[in-house]
């Protein structure tokens, strides 16, 4: 049983992913993002309905699913990877300034 609750976690990951990436590339962004935010859409969805009885049983286990989290590093993985291999290093040091402010204020407003 364990196994078929596996494959329908899974699925409905998969699926929330397709679906939102779809929805951001016809709004003419990035398939990626779209993915992303469905990810994380589905997580406070399953965290606000974990009290409700009917929707608790498929759901059950989801967000603690072992599948789930290492097919999450997986993509992670894969992500971080294909990011890599598609940079370019005049694009990197054309945008360094751009990137150096970010990452200040990205450190300096979360201290102040």
């Amino acid at each position: 049983m364990k196994t078929m609750e596996h494959i329908v976690h899974l699925f409905l990951v998969l699926a929330m992913a397709r679906l939102f990436g779809r929805l951001a590339h016809r709004v003419g962004q990035a398939s990626l993002l779209g993915e992303i935010l469905g990810g994380v859409l589905l997580a406070l969805v399953l965290t606000q309905i974990s009290d409700v009885p009917v929707l608790s049983g498929l759901l059950n286990g989801l967000l603690d699913s072992p599948v789930i989290s290492i097919t999450g590093d997986i993509g992670v993985f894969f992500l971080l990877l294909a990011a890599g291999i598609e940079m370019e290093p005049k694009e990197i040091s054309d945008h360094s300034k751009e990137a150096f402010v970010v990452a200040l204020g990205g450190m300096a407003v979360p201290m102040a």
